[in-house]
């Protein structure tokens, strides 16, 4: 079930909050950018109770079922722009996710800190399977963006969006949720393949493991044995969970390899 209340996120430098009204002066500073307005509901008019107008439809939203609208903050919870969760098709498992800075903030890393901050919980959100993110092919910035958050790009939507007084392209991109098991067994079947060992059902070898110190989140094994008794070929898959810690990101590596069941310990391999 999703969340009934807007959550507070963050990395220790950047916070998704709820918009407050204090944020009025940020959203009216970014009504003069020749894009934002354009592409979302910021009013361009600039006015002070247009602003107001604007941060209360962003309570409005998740109360409409329409998503999650946050206020990006930075370490002394300045806002500087948004980002949210929007669930129009949440029905079909797909979330989308847009974003924007106020100029002033741009290329400083924030965008990609509120992305993978965002990114990172959407994927503890069962219902979100999939979360897309619609980008203009010119705005490399945004798109890189994405991709250094673990979004892949799938093609080109054509005449996709109007923006303005034009249709424009966007390129399309998602990140889908691991689904750590099926890789696991996938990266099994490669291996046994690899090896000629004969797999023939799934051994779960090992536990978690968050070593002190590390940026290692945690280590999960998985194994596939052969009915051949001791010293057969054991297959086994590791998953390690590293999380960058300047953005937060969770990088999944798996690698398999191929030892022999332990003749001393049923089970174990050497």
């Amino acid at each position: 079930m999703l969340p009934a209340e807007l959550p507070n996120l963050g990395d220790g430098r950047v916070t998704l909050r709820a918009f407050v009204n204090d944020d009025v002066d940020l959203v009216r500073s970014v009504a003069r950018d020749p894009l934002i307005p354009l592409i979302t509901t910021v009013p361009a008019s600039g006015s002070h109770d247009d602003a107001l107008s604007y941060i209360a439809c962003q309570h409005e939203r998740l109360r409409t079922g329409a998503g999650y609208s946050f206020a990006i903050t930075d370490q002394h919870d300045q806002c500087i722009g948004n980002i949210g969760l929007w669930l129009s098709s949440i029905h079909q498992g797909r979330a989308s996710t847009g974003y924007w800075l106020a100029p002033a903030f741009r290329g400083r890393g924030y965008a990609k800190r509120a992305l993978a901050i965002l990114s990172g919980w959407a994927e503890t959100l069962e219902d979100v399977a999939r979360l897309e993110l619609y980008v203009e092919p010119w705005n490399e910035a945004s798109w890189r963006c994405a991709e250094a958050c673990g979004f892949e790009r799938e093609g080109l939507l054509r005449s996709w969006q109007q923006v303005g007084d034009s249709r424009k392209d966007m390129f399309m991109y998602s990140r889908i949720r691991v689904d750590e098991s099926a890789q696991a067994e996938a990266s099994l079947g490669a291996a046994a393949a690899t090896s000629r060992s004969r797999p023939v059902r799934a051994l779960r070898l090992g536990g978690d493991a968050s070593p002190r110190g590390t940026n290692v989140d945690g280590i999960r094994r998985w194994g596939r044995r052969s009915q051949d008794g001791p010293g057969a070929p054991c297959t086994t898959a590791i998953f390690v969970h590293i999380r960058d810690s300047r953005t937060g990101l969770r990088i999944l590596s798996t690698f398999g390899h191929t030892a022999r069941l332990n003749a001393a310990t049923p089970g174990t391999t050497t």
